[in-house]
Protein backbone atom coordinates (compact mmCIF):
# COMPACT_ATOMS: atom_id res chain seq x y z
CA UNK A 1 0.00 0.00 0.00
CA UNK A 2 3.13 2.44 0.05
CA UNK A 3 2.84 3.26 3.88
CA UNK A 4 6.32 1.25 4.45
CA UNK A 5 9.51 1.36 3.27
CA UNK A 6 12.65 -0.34 3.99
CA UNK A 7 15.04 1.48 6.61
CA UNK A 8 18.46 1.81 7.42
CA UNK A 9 17.42 4.26 10.78
CA UNK A 10 19.49 4.33 13.63
CA UNK A 11 16.31 3.74 15.60
CA UNK A 12 14.12 0.70 15.41
CA UNK A 13 10.93 -0.02 17.61
CA UNK A 14 9.25 -3.11 18.80
CA UNK A 15 5.93 -4.58 16.92
CA UNK A 16 2.99 -6.46 18.35
CA UNK A 17 -0.69 -7.11 16.89
CA UNK A 18 -4.08 -6.55 18.58
CA UNK A 19 -7.43 -7.14 17.20
CA UNK A 20 -10.09 -5.01 15.63
CA UNK A 21 -13.83 -5.11 16.12
CA UNK A 22 -14.09 -6.64 13.14
CA UNK A 23 -11.86 -9.62 13.81
CA UNK A 24 -8.80 -8.59 11.76
CA UNK A 25 -5.22 -7.38 13.06
CA UNK A 26 -3.94 -4.16 13.74
CA UNK A 27 -0.71 -3.52 14.13
CA UNK A 28 0.89 -1.45 16.83
CA UNK A 29 4.38 -0.04 17.30
CA UNK A 30 5.79 0.64 20.77
CA UNK A 31 7.36 4.11 20.56
CA UNK A 32 7.78 4.67 24.29
CA UNK A 33 11.76 6.13 23.65
CA UNK A 34 10.52 8.11 20.62
CA UNK A 35 7.65 9.90 22.39
CA UNK A 36 9.53 10.41 25.75
CA UNK A 37 11.79 12.36 23.79
CA UNK A 38 8.91 13.94 21.23
CA UNK A 39 7.59 17.90 22.10
CA UNK A 40 4.29 17.32 23.15
CA UNK A 41 1.62 19.01 20.96
CA UNK A 42 -1.00 20.46 23.47
CA UNK A 43 -3.76 20.87 21.13
CA UNK A 44 -7.05 20.12 23.18
CA UNK A 45 -9.07 17.19 22.56
CA UNK A 46 -13.08 17.67 23.00
CA UNK A 47 -15.18 17.23 26.32
CA UNK A 48 -17.35 14.52 25.84
CA UNK A 49 -20.31 16.96 27.76
CA UNK A 50 -19.56 19.39 25.13
CA UNK A 51 -20.04 16.70 22.07
CA UNK A 52 -23.52 15.23 23.59
CA UNK A 53 -24.89 18.61 24.50
CA UNK A 54 -25.14 19.30 20.54
CA UNK A 55 -27.22 16.42 20.19
CA UNK A 56 -29.95 17.96 22.30
CA UNK A 57 -33.11 17.55 19.85
CA UNK A 58 -30.98 15.29 17.08
CA UNK A 59 -33.49 12.39 15.53
CA UNK A 60 -31.50 10.91 12.87
CA UNK A 61 -27.48 10.09 12.51
CA UNK A 62 -25.10 8.57 10.38
CA UNK A 63 -21.69 7.41 11.10
CA UNK A 64 -18.31 7.45 9.16
CA UNK A 65 -15.37 5.45 10.05
CA UNK A 66 -12.10 6.45 8.40
CA UNK A 67 -9.95 3.93 6.83
CA UNK A 68 -6.63 3.74 8.62
CA UNK A 69 -7.27 7.67 9.03
CA UNK A 70 -3.71 8.04 10.81
CA UNK A 71 -2.60 6.81 7.51
CA UNK A 72 -3.77 8.98 5.61
CA UNK A 73 -1.27 11.82 6.21
CA UNK A 74 2.34 11.77 5.37
CA UNK A 75 5.29 12.56 7.48
CA UNK A 76 7.94 14.84 6.47
CA UNK A 77 10.61 13.54 5.17
CA UNK A 78 12.91 14.44 7.92
CA UNK A 79 11.17 12.95 10.21
CA UNK A 80 10.61 9.21 8.71
CA UNK A 81 13.23 7.68 10.21
CA UNK A 82 12.33 8.18 13.51
CA UNK A 83 9.25 6.17 12.78
CA UNK A 84 11.26 2.83 12.08
CA UNK A 85 10.13 -0.17 13.59
CA UNK A 86 11.75 -3.89 13.96
CA UNK A 87 10.21 -7.17 13.06
CA UNK A 88 11.77 -10.83 12.10
CA UNK A 89 11.18 -9.50 8.47
CA UNK A 90 13.78 -6.60 7.92
CA UNK A 91 14.06 -3.17 9.34
CA UNK A 92 11.34 -0.95 7.87
CA UNK A 93 9.93 2.88 8.25
CA UNK A 94 6.63 4.79 7.90
CA UNK A 95 6.27 7.24 5.18
CA UNK A 96 2.80 7.82 6.61
CA UNK A 97 1.55 8.67 10.58
CA UNK A 98 1.51 5.25 11.96
CA UNK A 99 -0.45 4.73 15.51
CA UNK A 100 1.46 5.20 18.78
CA UNK A 101 3.06 8.21 18.45
CA UNK A 102 2.24 10.73 21.37
CA UNK A 103 1.23 13.42 19.41
CA UNK A 104 -0.79 11.59 15.89
CA UNK A 105 -4.39 12.26 17.98
CA UNK A 106 -3.45 15.53 18.66
CA UNK A 107 -2.47 16.17 15.07
CA UNK A 108 -5.38 14.31 13.06
CA UNK A 109 -8.08 16.01 15.20
CA UNK A 110 -6.45 19.29 13.94
CA UNK A 111 -6.73 18.31 10.34
CA UNK A 112 -10.55 17.24 11.07
CA UNK A 113 -11.44 19.94 12.68
CA UNK A 114 -9.91 22.20 9.80
CA UNK A 115 -11.79 20.10 7.30
CA UNK A 116 -14.84 20.54 8.98
CA UNK A 117 -14.84 23.78 10.43
CA UNK A 118 -17.94 25.06 8.53
CA UNK A 119 -19.86 22.25 10.12
CA UNK A 120 -18.74 21.47 13.54
CA UNK A 121 -21.78 22.22 16.15
CA UNK A 122 -24.31 22.43 13.61
CA UNK A 123 -24.77 19.25 12.15
CA UNK A 124 -21.07 17.34 12.59
CA UNK A 125 -19.09 15.98 15.48
CA UNK A 126 -15.38 14.79 14.90
CA UNK A 127 -13.37 12.88 17.33
CA UNK A 128 -10.41 12.16 15.95
CA UNK A 129 -11.66 9.49 12.54
CA UNK A 130 -14.89 9.18 14.16
CA UNK A 131 -17.24 11.33 12.06
CA UNK A 132 -21.01 11.77 13.68
CA UNK A 133 -23.58 13.55 11.38
CA UNK A 134 -26.85 14.59 13.31
CA UNK A 135 -30.26 15.80 11.81
CA UNK A 136 -33.50 16.83 13.32
CA UNK A 137 -35.52 15.06 10.71
CA UNK A 138 -34.83 12.80 7.55
CA UNK A 139 -34.94 15.40 4.94
CA UNK A 140 -32.49 17.50 6.50
CA UNK A 141 -29.86 14.85 6.91
CA UNK A 142 -30.04 13.53 3.42
CA UNK A 143 -28.65 17.23 3.14
CA UNK A 144 -26.41 17.07 5.72
CA UNK A 145 -24.71 13.44 4.80
CA UNK A 146 -24.49 14.55 1.33
CA UNK A 147 -22.41 17.99 2.18
CA UNK A 148 -20.05 15.74 4.52
CA UNK A 149 -19.60 13.22 1.99
CA UNK A 150 -18.58 15.68 -0.74
CA UNK A 151 -15.94 17.47 1.76
CA UNK A 152 -14.29 13.92 2.30
CA UNK A 153 -14.01 13.49 -1.57
CA UNK A 154 -13.15 17.30 -2.01
CA UNK A 155 -10.33 16.51 0.83
CA UNK A 156 -9.18 12.99 -0.55
CA UNK A 157 -9.87 11.56 2.77
CA UNK A 158 -11.47 7.63 2.33
CA UNK A 159 -13.90 6.04 4.85
CA UNK A 160 -13.77 2.07 5.53
CA UNK A 161 -17.89 1.05 4.64
CA UNK A 162 -18.15 -1.43 6.22
CA UNK A 163 -17.63 0.48 9.76
CA UNK A 164 -20.01 3.21 8.41
CA UNK A 165 -23.40 3.10 9.74
CA UNK A 166 -26.13 5.21 7.81
CA UNK A 167 -29.84 7.21 8.82
CA UNK A 168 -30.24 5.32 12.31
CA UNK A 169 -32.54 6.26 14.95
CA UNK A 170 -29.74 5.72 17.54
CA UNK A 171 -26.23 5.49 17.33
CA UNK A 172 -23.35 4.29 19.67
CA UNK A 173 -20.90 7.21 20.15
CA UNK A 174 -17.67 7.15 22.77
CA UNK A 175 -19.20 4.70 25.21
CA UNK A 176 -22.74 5.94 25.20
CA UNK A 177 -25.42 5.30 23.20
CA UNK A 178 -27.43 8.49 21.95
CA UNK A 179 -31.16 8.71 20.45
CA UNK A 180 -33.78 11.05 20.32
CA UNK A 181 -35.04 10.53 23.53
CA UNK A 182 -31.72 11.24 25.27
CA UNK A 183 -27.80 9.83 26.29
CA UNK A 184 -27.42 6.59 28.17
CA UNK A 185 -24.96 4.60 28.91
CA UNK A 186 -23.64 1.14 26.15
CA UNK A 187 -24.83 -2.30 27.77
CA UNK A 188 -21.28 -3.53 26.73
CA UNK A 189 -19.53 -1.18 29.06
CA UNK A 190 -21.81 -2.07 32.11
CA UNK A 191 -21.05 -5.26 31.21
CA UNK A 192 -17.11 -4.40 31.13
CA UNK A 193 -17.70 -2.66 34.74
CA UNK A 194 -19.58 -5.86 36.05
CA UNK A 195 -17.06 -8.14 34.86
CA UNK A 196 -13.93 -6.00 35.91
CA UNK A 197 -11.45 -8.54 37.72
CA UNK A 198 -10.76 -7.67 41.54
CA UNK A 199 -7.91 -4.84 41.64
CA UNK A 200 -4.98 -6.39 43.40
CA UNK A 201 -3.12 -2.52 44.25
CA UNK A 202 -3.53 0.84 43.99
CA UNK A 203 -2.75 1.62 40.28
CA UNK A 204 -5.56 -1.36 39.16
CA UNK A 205 -7.64 0.91 41.47
CA UNK A 206 -6.91 3.55 39.84
CA UNK A 207 -8.00 2.13 36.44
CA UNK A 208 -11.28 0.99 37.39
CA UNK A 209 -12.42 4.64 38.74
CA UNK A 210 -10.54 6.19 35.55
CA UNK A 211 -13.45 4.01 34.11
CA UNK A 212 -16.50 3.90 36.36
CA UNK A 213 -15.78 7.63 36.67
CA UNK A 214 -16.28 8.45 33.20
CA UNK A 215 -20.30 7.51 33.79
CA UNK A 216 -20.35 9.51 36.89
CA UNK A 217 -22.90 11.67 35.39
CA UNK A 218 -25.64 8.69 35.43
CA UNK A 219 -24.60 7.46 39.14
CA UNK A 220 -26.30 9.69 41.87
CA UNK A 221 -23.81 10.60 44.87
CA UNK A 222 -21.12 9.37 42.92
CA UNK A 223 -17.74 10.31 45.11
CA UNK A 224 -19.71 8.84 48.09
CA UNK A 225 -20.29 5.51 46.70
CA UNK A 226 -16.39 5.44 45.36
CA UNK A 227 -15.25 6.88 48.51
CA UNK A 228 -13.90 3.27 50.16
CA UNK A 229 -12.04 2.85 46.32
CA UNK A 230 -10.33 6.48 46.35
CA UNK A 231 -9.03 5.88 50.01
CA UNK A 232 -6.96 2.50 48.71
CA UNK A 233 -5.14 5.18 46.27
CA UNK A 234 -3.57 7.19 48.76
CA UNK A 235 0.24 6.35 49.40
CA UNK A 236 -0.43 6.43 53.29
CA UNK A 237 -2.96 3.65 52.94
CA UNK A 238 -2.06 0.19 53.21
CA UNK A 239 -3.97 -2.03 50.43
CA UNK A 240 -6.30 -4.22 52.01
CA UNK A 241 -9.31 -5.75 49.64
CA UNK A 242 -12.09 -8.51 51.83
CA UNK A 243 -15.35 -9.26 51.34
CA UNK A 244 -18.20 -7.32 53.33
CA UNK A 245 -18.43 -8.36 56.74
CA UNK A 246 -22.03 -8.93 58.04
CA UNK A 247 -23.01 -7.73 61.41
CA UNK A 248 -26.13 -7.27 63.72
CA UNK A 249 -26.85 -3.41 64.31
CA UNK A 250 -29.02 -2.48 67.09
CA UNK A 251 -30.41 0.85 66.27
CA UNK A 252 -31.97 3.12 70.06
CA UNK A 253 -34.08 6.23 69.56
CA UNK A 254 -32.83 8.96 71.70
CA UNK A 255 -35.70 11.38 72.39
CA UNK A 256 -34.27 14.48 72.48
CA UNK A 257 -34.53 18.77 71.03
CA UNK A 258 -32.03 20.09 68.43
CA UNK A 259 -28.74 21.08 69.93
CA UNK A 260 -26.28 22.32 67.20
CA UNK A 261 -23.68 23.15 69.86
CA UNK A 262 -22.86 19.88 70.55
CA UNK A 263 -21.33 18.53 73.20
CA UNK A 264 -20.75 15.12 75.68
CA UNK A 265 -24.37 16.13 77.41
CA UNK A 266 -26.27 17.10 74.68
CA UNK A 267 -28.68 13.39 74.69
CA UNK A 268 -28.45 13.13 78.73
CA UNK A 269 -31.73 12.96 80.32
CA UNK A 270 -32.21 16.09 83.05
CA UNK A 271 -32.36 13.47 85.83
CA UNK A 272 -28.87 12.40 85.04
CA UNK A 273 -25.99 13.15 86.82
CA UNK A 274 -23.52 15.99 85.78
CA UNK A 275 -20.92 16.66 87.64
CA UNK A 276 -17.25 17.55 87.09
CA UNK A 277 -14.88 15.90 89.42
CA UNK A 278 -11.66 17.90 90.84
CA UNK A 279 -8.71 16.63 93.20
CA UNK A 280 -7.19 19.62 95.41
CA UNK A 281 -5.01 17.68 97.69
CA UNK A 282 -3.87 20.58 99.85
CA UNK A 283 -8.11 20.94 100.96
CA UNK A 284 -7.90 17.32 101.49
CA UNK A 285 -5.27 17.81 104.04
CA UNK A 286 -6.68 20.77 105.18
CA UNK A 287 -10.36 19.14 106.12
CA UNK A 288 -8.56 15.81 107.24
CA UNK A 289 -7.23 17.94 110.12
CA UNK A 290 -10.35 19.57 111.18
CA UNK A 291 -13.22 17.58 113.28
CA UNK A 292 -16.18 18.08 111.47
CA UNK A 293 -19.40 16.43 111.27
CA UNK A 294 -21.43 15.62 108.19
CA UNK A 295 -25.00 16.85 108.62
CA UNK A 296 -27.86 15.82 105.58
CA UNK A 297 -30.23 17.91 104.46
CA UNK A 298 -32.66 18.15 102.30
CA UNK A 299 -31.35 21.09 99.81
CA UNK A 300 -33.84 24.65 99.72
CA UNK A 301 -33.38 24.85 95.96
CA UNK A 302 -34.38 22.03 93.62
CA UNK A 303 -31.39 19.65 92.14
CA UNK A 304 -30.72 19.95 87.85
CA UNK A 305 -28.84 16.75 86.97
CA UNK A 306 -27.71 15.80 90.14
CA UNK A 307 -25.82 19.13 91.02
CA UNK A 308 -27.42 22.26 92.62
CA UNK A 309 -28.28 24.92 90.51
CA UNK A 310 -25.97 28.18 90.20
CA UNK A 311 -25.03 29.82 93.24
CA UNK A 312 -22.88 32.76 93.98
CA UNK A 313 -19.63 33.61 95.41
CA UNK A 314 -18.67 35.20 98.30
CA UNK A 315 -17.02 38.00 96.36
CA UNK A 316 -20.38 38.76 93.76
CA UNK A 317 -22.96 38.83 96.55
CA UNK A 318 -21.19 41.03 98.61
CA UNK A 319 -20.74 43.35 95.51
CA UNK A 320 -24.59 42.62 94.87
CA UNK A 321 -25.37 44.05 98.63
CA UNK A 322 -22.90 46.83 98.48
CA UNK A 323 -24.92 48.18 95.48
CA UNK A 324 -28.53 47.49 96.34
CA UNK A 325 -27.90 50.55 98.96
CA UNK A 326 -27.55 52.71 95.77
CA UNK A 327 -30.63 51.86 93.85
CA UNK A 328 -33.69 53.70 94.56
CA UNK A 329 -35.93 50.54 93.92
CA UNK A 330 -34.10 48.08 96.31
CA UNK A 331 -33.90 50.86 99.00
CA UNK A 332 -37.58 51.27 99.22
CA UNK A 333 -38.47 47.46 99.83
CA UNK A 334 -36.02 47.83 102.74
CA UNK A 335 -37.97 50.85 103.93
CA UNK A 336 -41.18 48.60 103.50
CA UNK A 337 -39.23 45.71 105.01
CA UNK A 338 -38.30 47.77 107.67
CA UNK A 339 -41.82 49.44 108.50
CA UNK A 340 -43.26 45.65 109.00
CA UNK A 341 -42.48 43.71 105.88
CA UNK A 342 -43.78 43.37 102.70
CA UNK A 343 -44.89 39.46 101.34
CA UNK A 344 -42.04 37.39 99.95
CA UNK A 345 -39.07 39.94 100.99
CA UNK A 346 -37.15 40.29 103.78
CA UNK A 347 -33.29 40.47 104.49
CA UNK A 348 -30.67 37.58 104.37
CA UNK A 349 -28.76 36.39 107.29
CA UNK A 350 -26.06 39.04 105.89
CA UNK A 351 -28.15 41.98 105.48
CA UNK A 352 -28.55 41.33 101.55
CA UNK A 353 -32.34 41.96 100.31
CA UNK A 354 -33.96 39.23 98.85
CA UNK A 355 -37.02 37.77 96.99
CA UNK A 356 -38.22 34.18 98.20
CA UNK A 357 -35.13 33.42 99.09
CA UNK A 358 -33.15 34.79 95.85
CA UNK A 359 -31.32 38.02 95.77
CA UNK A 360 -32.45 41.33 94.57
CA UNK A 361 -29.97 42.34 91.90
CA UNK A 362 -29.66 46.17 91.62
CA UNK A 363 -30.04 48.15 88.36
CA UNK A 364 -26.34 48.29 87.82
CA UNK A 365 -25.58 47.20 83.98
CA UNK A 366 -22.14 45.58 84.45
CA UNK A 367 -23.50 43.65 87.18
CA UNK A 368 -26.02 42.57 85.34
CA UNK A 369 -23.85 41.78 82.13
CA UNK A 370 -21.33 39.69 84.08
CA UNK A 371 -24.10 37.41 86.14
CA UNK A 372 -25.60 36.98 82.31
CA UNK A 373 -22.12 36.09 80.48
CA UNK A 374 -20.96 33.66 83.60
CA UNK A 375 -24.43 31.70 83.28
CA UNK A 376 -23.99 31.74 79.17
CA UNK A 377 -20.20 30.93 77.86
CA UNK A 378 -19.09 28.91 80.86
CA UNK A 379 -17.64 26.50 78.67
CA UNK A 380 -19.25 23.62 81.07
CA UNK A 381 -22.82 25.33 80.06
CA UNK A 382 -22.54 25.03 76.12
CA UNK A 383 -24.59 28.37 75.58
CA UNK A 384 -27.80 27.83 76.64
CA UNK A 385 -31.16 28.88 74.84
CA UNK A 386 -33.12 31.85 76.35
CA UNK A 387 -35.31 29.73 78.66
CA UNK A 388 -33.10 27.03 80.15
CA UNK A 389 -30.85 29.96 81.15
CA UNK A 390 -33.58 32.16 82.30
CA UNK A 391 -34.32 28.63 84.36
CA UNK A 392 -31.38 28.37 86.19
CA UNK A 393 -30.79 31.80 87.00
CA UNK A 394 -33.70 32.47 88.90
CA UNK A 395 -32.67 30.06 91.60
CA UNK A 396 -30.44 32.46 92.95
CA UNK A 397 -30.95 36.11 91.11
CA UNK A 398 -34.16 38.39 90.82
CA UNK A 399 -34.42 41.78 89.81
CA UNK A 400 -37.17 43.79 87.40
CA UNK A 401 -37.53 42.36 83.96
CA UNK A 402 -34.88 39.29 84.30
CA UNK A 403 -36.49 36.98 81.90
CA UNK A 404 -36.26 39.71 78.73
CA UNK A 405 -32.90 40.85 79.79
CA UNK A 406 -32.15 36.97 79.43
CA UNK A 407 -33.49 36.85 76.19
CA UNK A 408 -31.74 39.50 75.05
CA UNK A 409 -28.40 38.49 75.85
CA UNK A 410 -29.14 35.47 74.36
CA UNK A 411 -30.26 36.85 71.26
CA UNK A 412 -27.14 39.06 70.74
CA UNK A 413 -24.53 36.42 71.32
CA UNK A 414 -22.37 36.01 68.30
CA UNK A 415 -21.21 32.64 68.84
CA UNK A 416 -25.01 31.50 69.23
CA UNK A 417 -25.74 33.20 66.02
CA UNK A 418 -23.04 31.54 64.14
CA UNK A 419 -23.34 28.13 65.10
CA UNK A 420 -27.17 26.98 66.22
CA UNK A 421 -29.65 25.63 63.88
CA UNK A 422 -32.34 28.31 63.91
CA UNK A 423 -29.96 31.09 62.57
CA UNK A 424 -28.85 29.01 59.75
CA UNK A 425 -30.77 28.29 56.22
CA UNK A 426 -31.51 23.88 55.97
CA UNK A 427 -28.10 22.55 54.27
CA UNK A 428 -29.53 19.96 52.01
CA UNK A 429 -27.59 17.81 50.48
CA UNK A 430 -24.18 17.80 49.37
CA UNK A 431 -23.14 17.70 45.36
CA UNK A 432 -20.37 16.59 44.37
CA UNK A 433 -18.28 18.18 41.99
CA UNK A 434 -17.47 17.59 38.57
CA UNK A 435 -13.70 16.17 38.34
CA UNK A 436 -11.60 18.44 35.78
CA UNK A 437 -10.53 17.66 33.06
CA UNK A 438 -7.27 19.76 32.95
CA UNK A 439 -5.08 21.13 35.56
CA UNK A 440 -6.55 24.61 36.24
CA UNK A 441 -9.54 24.13 35.10
CA UNK A 442 -11.26 25.30 37.91
CA UNK A 443 -10.20 27.18 41.10
CA UNK A 444 -12.37 27.35 43.98
CA UNK A 445 -12.38 29.38 47.83
CA UNK A 446 -14.90 29.99 49.80
CA UNK A 447 -14.97 33.08 52.17
CA UNK A 448 -17.25 34.94 54.23
CA UNK A 449 -17.00 38.64 55.26
CA UNK A 450 -18.20 41.42 56.89
CA UNK A 451 -19.28 39.30 60.25
CA UNK A 452 -19.16 40.89 64.12
CA UNK A 453 -16.18 41.70 65.09
CA UNK A 454 -15.00 38.41 67.46
CA UNK A 455 -13.00 38.72 70.46
CA UNK A 456 -9.76 37.90 68.79
CA UNK A 457 -10.55 40.55 66.28
CA UNK A 458 -11.35 38.56 63.31
CA UNK A 459 -14.38 39.86 60.90
CA UNK A 460 -13.98 36.64 58.26
CA UNK A 461 -13.69 33.12 57.65
CA UNK A 462 -11.84 31.67 54.86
Amino acid sequence: LGFIRPSVSPWGAPVLFVKKKDGSMRMCIDYWDLNRLTVKNKYPLPRTEDLFDQLRGASVFSKIDLRSGYHQLKIREADVAKTAFLTRYGHYEFVVMPFGLSNAPAVFIDLMNRVFHTFLDQFVIVFIDDILVYSSSPEQHEEHLRTVLETLQREKLYAKFSKCEFWLDQVALLGHIVTSRGIEVDPNKIEAVRNWSKPRNATEVRNFLGLAAYYRRFIKGFSKIVLPLSRLTRKSMKFEWDSLKDYDCTINYHPGKANVVADALSRKRKGELTCMITQQHQLIHEFARMQLEVVKSPPKLPVVGGIRAMRMWPTLRDRIRRDQAFDKFVRSIGAKINAGGVEGFYRGTDGALEYKGRIIVPNVEALKKEILTEAHSEPYLAHPGSTNMYHDLKWSFWWKGMKRDVAEFVEKCLICQQVKAEHKVPSGLLQPLEIPQWKWEKLTMDFVTGLPMSAKRHDAVW
